[in-house]
């Protein structure tokens, strides 16, 4: 393809030699992303001694870089541990860039040598040498992407890294963190430095990972899009953690040069110093000042300058906020210029702690100073009020939409323009299409977007209606008539990295059909329109009727389905297809089905590929007439591809649409069937190819037991273990996802039948089996025992990577893991694993003994051979703890872990609580992080006191529905204990990312404290303050910043509760909407006093201050929070809140009785009715 000019140029094929010997030469190139075999065929039976043959490829660059590995039997079909990497650049002139890979002790078969493209294509040379008997052979080790020396370049802090990268490629940096760096807040900035052109918002992207660089190169620490050419990841000090973090930059769709600076900026601030700093969208940075004199009460006030961009602001004393919750403001760079360029934010009342002023970044990347100066505590102070206009609201301004009618708009770059349309009683049985035509003369994919919202445009402006694509200067979003409802509906349009001029225009399509009225309508991919007739005769006989719809398209091709009552809510077989072309000559699609019944006749049309404008129309005809009911679109057989083992098939499939393949296995149950299909594109989608296995014939419907949906290595795998091999004759399935895939498709067989002193390579993945067997009949039958009288088999299992389980049977191989087993990991084990089946003489009528593998927690790369021992060292034995090998990630108290599920699995957490800690409240949350609300789309389970997640998992506590996105489980001061605690998150019927955290609220307060806490949802948070005897009463001030409080009491010396409600000094209700500040009071207290509250509708937020009093006393103004002024210091064991007291002995008990005689009303009723 010839982008903008003539251009000659030459294509060569070339044949690269894949079979060695050692009588000369090979030439060969290999380029990124690309794998190239070389292969030695050793026909010498191995020995395990000296005399074994040993080999060397001698590897000679002229180019580029490449990795290489090895393995025996089959070539390796992705890059798996051990392989390294080597590089023609990191060569000087005297040196030759040379290796020499060594294969030692060969096998019987073929010893592959596999050549992987780097970031550049590679020409080499390659010979294979014999060594003599004798000389030195060492096999090569695994490159660790840690050791960087290669693979990546290490980073100095706060000076310039200049680099440039090529299309899609990758280049990788990483910094070590020291103890001494983690007062700091760790921030990596990349911007582009190619001149010229438009600017490219996607042109770069910025990864990061801790601890190791992964070889799928997926992160929940990512910014792939920036609107000002700059690109920012931070980590701040309070996650901040020691060790080694790896950065990595990747390119778009064109070269480009950049600069990379890595800093650290720190949190410590110390009163008079300036500290600068920098802030970009969604990252959160912290300064705070310690203060150590207990003796005396101050006030901190931070003086912040902002020079770019905006910040949103909160204060919080002992700990930092991790998410932004009241009370918050915000300024920017524009807002200081109008008001002499800094902002105060204070403090008040300082106890002995740390005091801490975060910043969270706005809706651009913002460099700021930040000093603090520290008050004397006897001066006014006014400390941070939130600011309610922060939350954005839908502005009343917008435009009117009318169905039929267009309106022309623009919008400045990243900038929205939004727009409303009601949808009247009669509209909301209508199709509606709202499109939008953007004014450029070429075609910019991405030039704009359109979301459409139903009842508010939300604040995250996040929708499950959108299109961001073009291809053709038409954006459109739709609702079907079935989901079409009464109502506002919004739409907001987006411009993306330029300002654009369009034309909107909703249009209402009717649903119902009327005989011989025409509908014109219009679908695009991805939606689905509907429409239907009523058929009033009841069917059956004389009186039944047909229905033949005509469907003329203009453009396009549909995807059409018939169904009775209701419309077809998803495009599956049966169902049949119509083609524009087909129509160009005046032809129309008549779609008949016969004899129908009484009821609604919907007809379902998607698009395939692109948008299709359509006329429809319908005819009620008698039974009497001819009728031909449509065919639906049948599995063309001539489309099938037949392949073969061991070599690789190449294809592409377009959006939601099959590629099949035949193949046929000679050899029936000796042999373990293996399919793997390997994404070819660049970007990395988990979903974005589905793999399908039939036996015999694909189904009409396409189900299958065997299949593979999700990925997250861009490699698919099925196995069909040799027990489980019923017939020779396999069809296998790929199916793209949304968009279109090129991939490439290979099936092997694993040997199942175990020849003695033979290794066999082998792949299991999770939840498969693989089976392997040795035959022992021949020595049943002559009875040789050897001399000892007694024979054992020896298995060998070494797992090179991932992990699995296995077991070992007589007989036949388990269906199910059930006791015995074992588990092995590449991490555990360094060499192989021995076991034994001892005795066999004892067992005469037994030929077959079985060692069978079940996938683990990843794909699993193993060995195993067999032999025949006399005598028996490690009997096979099941070990209790290996399903308690299961990967947890560790959870620090108020930090933030990051994960992403797959559908229908789980992540795990682990959190150790000391004894000190269990005297608090502790609460669980987790985030849903992904665009669309679903209250279900995660499962929080909680196993308490548990050494681990037990094999059948039923946890504790489980919630699984969220409130704002918010999953919460809580332990209150009474049920929190010391030791580990195990939180489970599990994905439903989709892949989420989200975020958890373990905080925990202090119970146990001090005279003059405060603190902040958090409520879950019908859970419990306690305070409580241990009696000083100073002073006789106690009050507890108490402000909501949101959610809802289902019940708040206090009591003296013990816990409140509802079953003991006698003994509470009041019960009251509370909602942040009626009024968000009370106190309490607990008066003559002796030993300790309570407060309590139990969670409402949602985790609601509160701060909590207390304080020790006399009657009289003078000294409760509390500005600290910026509470209201006591006008009442005389102790009173009521709530008194901003809209006045609410006595409990006139409110919450009148409740109660209340309810006492409403149940008594209730069961007289009842009585009445049944005499």
């Amino acid at each position: 393809q010839v982008n903008h000019k003539p251009t000659s140029f030459r294509v060569i094929a070339r044949l690269i030699h894949g079979e060695l010997s050692d009588t000369g030469l090979v030439n060969g190139v290999v380029c990124p992303g690309e794998l190239i075999y070389h292969y030695y065929n050793n026909t010498v039976e191995s020995h395990a001694d000296d005399n074994s043959e040993n080999i060397r490829f001698q590897l000679m660059l002229h180019s580029g870089d490449l990795y290489y590995s090895t393995s025996h039997l089959h070539p390796s079909l992705k890059l798996v541990p051990p392989y390294r990497h080597v590089n023609y650049t990191l060569y000087s002139a005297a040196e030759f860039p040379f290796s020499s890979i060594d294969m030692c002790q060969l096998e019987h078969g073929l010893q592959y040598l596999t050549l992987q493209g780097g970031d550049e294509c590679s020409e080499y040379t390659l010979e294979l040498q014999r060594l003599d008997a004798g000389a030195p052979c060492e096999p090569f080790e695994h490159q660790c992407l840690e050791a960087c020396e290669v693979l990546c370049d290490r980073l100095g802090l706060d000076h310039f890294h200049y680099a440039s990268c090529e299309p899609y490629a990758w280049n990788d940096y990483m910094y070590t963190v020291t103890e001494e760096n983690l007062e700091h807040s760790l921030i990596a900035q990349v911007d582009t430095l190619t001149s010229g052109g438009s600017r490219d918002f996607e042109a770069l992207g910025l990864y990061m990972w801790y601890g190791e660089l992964p070889s799928v190169r997926t992160s929940d620490n990512k910014n792939t899009y920036s609107s000002e050419q700059m690109w920012s990841l931070a980590v701040n000090s309070h996650d901040l953690v020691a060790g080694n973090y790896f950065f990595s930059v990747k390119c778009g769709p064109e070269p480009t040069k950049y600069r990379m600076l890595l800093e650290l900026v720190p949190s410590l601030i110390s009163e008079g110093e300036v500290t600068a700093g920098e802030v970009c969208p969604k990252e959160w940075v912290y300064h705070y000042v310690e203060d150590g004199n207990a003796s005396s009460i101050h006030h901190a006030r931070f003086t912040l300058t902002v020079h770019s961009g905006d910040v949103y602001f909160m204060t919080r004393s002992d700990n930092p906020p991790i998410k932004l919750i009241p009370p918050y403001q915000t300024v920017s760079y524009i807002d200081q210029l109008s008001n002499q360029g800094t902002t105060e934010v204070m403090m008040c009342s300082l106890g002995v702690g740390k005091h801490y002023l975060g910043l969270y970044g706005g809706s651009a990347c913002s460099n700021y100073e930040v000093q603090v100066e520290m008050l004397d505590g006897s001066e006014a102070c006014n400390g941070l009020e939130h600011d309610s206009t922060v939350e954005g609201t839908v502005e009343d301004s917008m435009t009117h939409l009318v169905p039929g009618h267009s309106i022309v708009g623009s919008c400045e770059p990243y900038s929205y323009t939004d727009y409303y349309l009601y949808v009247s009683e009669a509209d909301a049985r209508d199709n509606l299409v709202v499109e939008l035509h953007d004014s450029l003369s070429s075609v910019h994919t991405e030039a704009l977007e359109i979301s459409l919202h139903f009842g508010a445009i939300p604040s995250d402006r996040a929708s499950q209606r959108y299109s961001k694509f073009s291809s053709n200067h038409v954006y459109t979003v739709a609702v079907n008539a079935w989901d079409l409802q009464v109502g506002e509906y919004f739409v907001a349009v987006k411009c993306g990295p330029r300002a654009v001029s369009y034309r909107i225009v909703p249009e209402l399509f009717a649903a119902q059909l009327t005989h011989g009225e025409t509908v014109a309508g219009e679908v695009c991919p991805g939606e689905m329109v509907f429409h239907y007739v009523n058929v009033e005769n009841q069917g059956q006989g004389h009186n039944s009727e047909h229905v033949e719809y005509n469907l003329k398209l203009y453009n396009g091709n549909i995807r059409y389905k018939i169904q009775h009552e209701e419309p077809a809510l998803k495009m599956v077989a049966p169902y049949a297809t119509a083609h524009s072309a087909d129509h160009f000559a005046g032809n129309n699609t008549s779609i008949q089905t016969c004899a129908v019944d009484f009821g609604q006749w919907w007809i379902t049309l998607r698009a395939i590929g692109s948008c299709s404008e359509y006329d429809l129309s319908v005819s009620l005809k008698p039974s009497t007439e001819e009728c031909t009911e449509f065919a639906h679109d049948p599995l063309d057989a001539t489309s099938v591809n037949e392949i073969r083992a061991d070599q690789f098939a190449y294809e592409s499939c377009t959006p939601n649409a099959y590629v099949d393949f035949l193949f046929t296995i000679d050899e029936q149950s000796s042999k373990n069937l293996i399919v793997e299909v390997e994404d070819l594109e660049d970007s990395m989608n988990p979903k974005a190819l589905s793999l399908y296995l039939y036996n015999m014939s694909i189904s009409e419907d396409r189900l299958s037991e065997f299949r593979s949906e999700y990925s997250n290595s861009k490699i698919w795998t099925l196995a069909i273990s040799s027990h489980d091999i019923t017939n020779n004759n396999f069809y296998a399935s790929v199916k793209c996802g949304d968009q279109s895939r090129r991939f490439r498709l290979i099936y092997y067989l694993i040997t199942a039948h175990l020849e003695e002193d033979v290794w066999v390579h082998a792949e299991v993945c999770p939840n498969d089996w693989v089976h392997h067997y040795m035959d022992v009949s021949a020595i049943q039958e002559t009875g040789d025992w050897g001399a000892n009288g007694t024979v054992s088999i020896l298995f060998e299992l070494d797992v090179h990577v991932g992990d699995l389980f296995f077991t070992v049977r007589p007989i036949e191989a388990p269906t199910r893991l059930t006791p015995p087993y074992q588990a092995i990991s590449s991490a555990q084990s360094s060499s192989p694993v021995h076991t034994s089946f001892c005795f066999l003489e004892n067992y005469p009528s037994v030929h077959k003994y079985y060692i069978s593998m079940n996938g683990g927690s990843e794909c699993a790369h193993y060995s195993v051979r067999a032999n025949l021992v006399t005598t028996c060292d490690s009997q096979f034995h099941h070990d209790p703890a290996a399903l308690k090998t299961q990967s947890y990630t560790s959870l620090a108290l108020g930090k933030h872990a990051y994960g992403t599920c797959q559908p229908n699995s789980y992540l795990d957490f682990k959190l150790e609580v000391s004894d000190e800690m269990a005297s608090n409240n502790l609460v669980f949350e987790v985030e849903d992080l992904s665009v669309n609300n679903n209250p279900s789309s995660l499962t929080l389970d909680l196993y308490e006191l548990y050494d681990s997640i037990p094999s059948v998992r039923e946890p504790t506590r489980q919630v699984s529905v969220a409130r704002d996105k918010l999953y919460s489980l809580a332990l209150d001061y009474t049920q929190l204990q010391g030791g580990s605690y195990f939180a489970s998150v599990r994905c439903e019927s989709a892949e989420v990312q989200f975020r958890i955290a373990a905080n925990l609220v202090v119970a146990g307060m001090s005279d003059k404290q405060y603190s902040f806490g958090s409520v879950a949802p019908s859970e419990w948070t306690f305070h409580y303050l241990q009696h000083s005897g100073a002073k006789n009463n106690v009050r507890f001030h108490v402000t909501l910043y949101y959610g809802d409080v289902y019940m708040l009491l206090a009591r003296k010396d013990e816990p409140p509760g509802f079953s003991i409600r006698q003994y509470n000094l009041y019960m009251q209700a509370w909602d942040e909407a009626e009024y968000d500040y009370l106190y309490i009071d607990v008066c003559n207290v002796t030993t300790k006093s309570f407060v309590a509250l139990h969670g409402g509708s949602v985790t609601s937020e509160y701060a909590i201050y207390v304080e020790e009093y006399d009657d009289g006393d003078q000294s409760l103004l509390n500005n600290s929070m910026q509470l209201p002024s006591n006008e009442h210091s005389t102790c009173q064991e009521h709530v008194d809140t901003l809209s006045g007291y609410i006595n409990p002995e006139s409110n919450a008990q009148t409740v109660f009785v209340s309810s006492r005689l409403l149940l008594v009303l209730l069961c007289l009723v009842n009585l009445l009715v049944i005499y």
